[in-house]
């Protein structure tokens, strides 16, 4: 069901439409979807990665992250068990895990799927999801400042301003200190990911690159490593609790 719900948003965004309203299609064609070819991951499969109507591929990133969003949901829901916040906390990783998606595709973030995620976590936080003190606070400001000066400092050439309500929300959702350590995880991702692609002159020295996919993937390494990354900055604070943990 989340995977299915994923694709409706990414879809819906890509044709422009509502995704309360209407009929999912396929892009190419636009020939509106049966029953069965909406299936999450099966569908593709059964297709062979084509669309029936018009067998123009479909891009393997569509079931990747269909599949992905799922598995987020499903540990959000084994880690914090069945609960209001529990379900505003799934919804907002599937708005944030489409909007990277799209990112990652078109090199822009939609305000139309990063605010609703930012929403949920709001919601959530609001429904009881805690992940620590005033120094959350503190971190949310800095780290999304700092974001918004190198997008604007720079004309947008070091971070998109889409990039903003990325950061944003992966304060909101960490908090103290575990925000800080994705943040600057992402940069190390990033970093290892594109200098093969530099050197291998794969990527020009001026060519955009997509800053959504690497705080996606620190997201995710650091809350499927979130008890190590804590017994970690425990030690590194001499033994004394970080707030929330």
């Amino acid at each position: 069901m989340a995977g299915s719900f994923f694709s409706v948003l990414v879809s819906r965004y890509q044709q422009t439409k509502s995704w309360l309203w209407g009929r999912s299609a396929c892009p190419a064609c636009h020939h509106q979807l049966r029953p069965w070819q909406l299936v999450p991951l099966l569908s593709w499969l059964w297709q062979a990665g084509r669309c029936h109507d018009c067998q123009k591929p479909i891009s393997w990133r569509y079931p990747l992250f269909e599949l992905i969003a799922a598995l987020g949901s499903a540990g959000l829901v084994w880690r914090f068990g069945w609960q209001w916040s529990t379900l505003a906390l799934a919804l907002a990783w599937l708005w944030f895990s489409a909007a990277i998606y799209i990112d990652w595709q078109e090199q822009v973030v939609p305000d139309r799927l990063i605010l609703p995620a930012i929403g949920w976590l709001v919601v959530a936080w609001l429904s009881g999801f805690q992940v620590g003190e005033l120094a959350d606070l503190y971190l949310i400001l800095s780290l999304t400042g700092l974001t918004a000066l190198l997008s604007l400092g720079s004309g947008e050439r070091l971070m998109g301003s889409g990039d903003i309500g990325l950061v944003l929300w992966l304060s909101l959702y960490f908090g103290w200190p575990l925000g800080l350590i994705a943040f600057g995880l992402s940069f190390i991702i990033g970093t290892i990911l594109v200098l093969p692609r530099l050197w291998t002159k794969k990527l020009g020295l001026k060519q955009a690159v997509s800053f959504g996919p690497f705080l996606w993937l620190a997201v995710v390494v650091v809350e499927l490593w979130r008890p190590s990354f804590v017994a970690y900055v425990n030690w590194l604070s001499f033994g004394s609790s970080i707030g929330g943990y």
